[in-house]
């Protein structure tokens, strides 16, 4: 029973460090839950709408970025046209905050958005107001209820509004990949207690052996 005690207690000290790993560990959708991917290795967080006399609205990170697929593309590798939105016409601000790969979150960024209803335009900070090529996605976009294009190996969520996308398979199979090394941890850890109980034990007996029995006075 002292050898029992001597593995057991040291056992129980790991069984609670392997519960609080374990509890505490997050899973890869969960780490995901919050970004979606724009482009590999840039994804955009969920974000906010404001527009001048209307309540502020709320997009996630879906919704997000396939509002700035509308018009990304072709505002870096085409060329817009310059110009400012028309007297009258509704300014909004669309802001949401980038994570590259690799690095820390970035500062919350505005988007400016505007629309007649007929054309459309976009201004992506510090540059200048531009008309947005592909008007109708813009519009349907910025509206909730645009198509997200899916992007390689891209971690998304899927809101009622947005349409539905599949989330990789990698998510469960990096949870379960964690949690097998935790464990391999710990039957490692229990090894190494119950041979060195059992080394201790043989050399107490050695010892006793050794010393013979006590002398008679």
């Amino acid at each position: 029973m002292h050898f029992l005690r001597r593995v057991l207690v040291p056992l129980h000290v790991v069984a609670l460090v392997t519960a609080a790993l374990l509890s505490g560990a997050p899973t890869a959708s969960a780490a995901a839950a919050d970004t979606t991917l724009l482009q590999p290795g840039w994804a955009v967080t969920a974000a906010t709408v404001s527009c001048p006399g209307q309540p502020q609205r709320s997009m996630t990170s879906l919704q997000a970025a396939t509002f700035l697929q509308s018009f990304i593309a072709d505002a870096f590798f085409s060329h817009l046209k310059v110009q400012d939105p028309p007297a009258g016409v509704t300014r909004c601000t669309v802001t949401l905050a980038s994570i590259f790969a690799g690095e820390p979150p970035q500062p919350a960024s505005p988007v400016g958005y505007a629309t007649n209803g007929t054309k459309v335009w976009v201004q992506i900070p510090p540059g200048k107001w531009s008309v947005a090529k592909q008007t109708q996605r813009a519009i349907d976009s910025f509206a909730g209820h645009g198509t997200y294009v899916p992007v390689a190996n891209a971690p998304t969520t899927t809101p009622a509004s947005s349409p539905k996308t599949t989330a990789p398979a990698t998510s469960d199979s990096s949870h379960g990949s964690s949690t097998t090394w935790i464990w391999i941890v710990v039957l490692a850890a229990v090894v190494v207690l119950a041979l060195a109980a059992v080394i201790r034990s043989r050399r107490r007996r050695s010892a006793t052996t050794t010393a013979g029995p006590p002398r008679q006075t």
